[in-house]
């Protein structure tokens, strides 16, 4: 018996990992980039940020799609400490106030220096079908910027503070 109880705890620690490596954690929001619209045998997808608030608010963003090339998403701490700077593969930027994920900003900044205080990045993982979170390799400005395109979706995120 206390070898299926450990097998079990094995499992769902596992299990409690894996799901982590989705997220990250800054101040008060929970941040994931989620895959949507996936064609059934092609790697193109949509892809959306999720902001969960520490009050179960939850906000969505449209993101640039994956043309099935990889389309990452990186995050940095804003210069003034107050928010998050999140930057899409064509080089949409969206400033998150930490504190309520309230969007302060969107803009359109192709090849602009990015800010010091990088976060993470989400790459997308195939054999997975989901978005994983890297903390320990920080990414180039080649790594960031991928497709040079400034109008999508950049229209249909509306700022909110």
């Amino acid at each position: 018996m206390q070898i299926i109880w450990a097998i079990i705890l094995m499992l769902s620690f596992f299990a409690s990992a894996s799901a982590e490596e989705n997220w990250v954690q800054i101040g008060g929001i929970r941040f994931e980039v989620e895959v949507r619209g996936k064609h059934p045998s092609l790697q193109d997808h949509q892809k959306q940020l999720s902001l969960k608030t520490t009050h179960g608010i939850k906000k969505y963003l449209p993101l640039y799609p994956d043309p099935g090339a990889g389309s990452p998403v990186h995050l940095f701490t804003s210069p003034d400490k107050t928010g998050v700077i999140v930057i899409d593969s064509n080089g949409t930027w969206i400033q998150i106030a930490a504190a309520s994920g309230a969007v302060m900003s969107v803009e359109w900044c192709w090849n602009e220096a990015p800010p010091n205080d990088w976060v993470a990045s989400f790459a997308y993982i195939p054999s997975q079908i989901v978005y994983q979170a890297n903390r320990t390799h920080k990414p180039s400005i080649e790594d960031i910027y991928k497709y040079k395109d400034p109008d999508s979706p950049v229209d249909a995120i509306k700022v909110t503070e």
